[in-house]
């Protein structure tokens, strides 16, 4: 299972990759939608965490693509859903981390889930 993480703080992709990676997950980071688009274009992705807002731009309508290709995703973001625009309100939302980590179900038939604690938090 493969991974896009989009991201555009470096030491919260790394972090995300790390934590994914430590769990046998194959994680691929991008900072911005252009890099994601061309991962897009040479690889399968069975999962997507979005940043809501990037540096220059948004993930809006990434997410738009990977909805159409049948790819669940989910956004990581402070906002909650008021912050998407109304095709998009649907979509699921983690909030920043905190230190009890987060818990995705995800895909089509929520087959699968992930359980995510960051290792630079206290326990």
């Amino acid at each position: 299972m493969e991974i896009l993480i989009v991201e555009d703080d470096p030491l919260i992709a790394m972090d995300m990759e790390d934590e994914l990676s430590d769990r046998g997950y194959a994680a691929v980071c991008a900072r911005t939608v252009s890099d994601a688009r061309e991962l897009l274009k040479r690889r399968t992705l069975s999962f997507a965490f979005l940043d809501m807002h990037l540096r220059t731009d948004t993930s809006f309508d990434l997410a738009r693509e990977l909805r159409s290709r049948g790819t669940p995703f989910a956004f990581v973001s402070g906002n909650d859903s008021t912050s998407l625009p109304e095709d998009l309100r649907s979509s699921n939302i983690l909030g920043r981390v905190d230190k009890r980590g987060f818990t995705v179900t995800a895909g089509r038939d929520s087959s699968w889930y992930l359980r995510w604690r960051p290792a630079w938090h206290e326990t």
